[in-house]
């Protein structure tokens, strides 16, 4: 009796559509449109889930054509286009990390299974300049690149030379 419920239940699961793919042959619109907003809906994921906010940037997914085996290749364009200081420097100097949650987020995902993710592109805005972005990352990109005068060369740039001993 066990049995037979238990694989009666089976039969039944194995009849349900699994993934949201199987579903886009049953819809009237392109199945590209569906597969390029489910990129969509998992780069904003990861955005949200690094607190980057909708009133910071947004997320476009574009086509960029077909690839030599057959599936379409995608590619996520996140446009910074406000300036808020957490969430913008995490976009800017974390871009190779979002690379890799966004491509692990995909690769789990059934949208890796019929197309091919291009990577994740990063825009500024020109409105960044305007509202004052420019003269905070100018401060933070002296201050990460400028070599800082250690006190041994200071003391070795104010030390006695063969000239200064007259």
């Amino acid at each position: 009796m066990f049995l037979r419920r238990l694989f009666s239940r089976r039969e039944r699961w194995l009849d349900q559509p699994r993934t949201d793919y199987r579903q886009l042959g049953e819809t009237k619109e392109d199945p590209d449109d569906a597969v390029q907003a489910e990129y969509e809906r998992q780069v904003t994921l990861v955005l949200r889930r690094w607190g980057v906010p909708d009133s910071c940037a947004s997320v476009e997914v574009l086509r960029l054509g077909e690839i030599p085996d057959g599936r379409q290749a995608f590619v996520a364009i996140v446009r910074l286009f406000a300036w808020e200081r957490k969430p913008s420097l995490r976009l800017l100097l974390g871009l190779p990390m979002l690379e890799r949650k966004v491509r692990k987020a995909v690769r789990a995902h059934w949208v890796s299974e019929v197309s091919h993710f291009g990577g994740v592109w990063l825009h500024a805005s020109e409105r960044l300049v305007h509202s004052g972005a420019d003269v905070d990352l100018r401060h933070l990109l002296a201050s990460l690149t400028h070599p800082r005068r250690s006190g041994w060369s200071e003391l070795r740039g104010a030390s006695s030379g063969p000239d200064s001993l007259r």
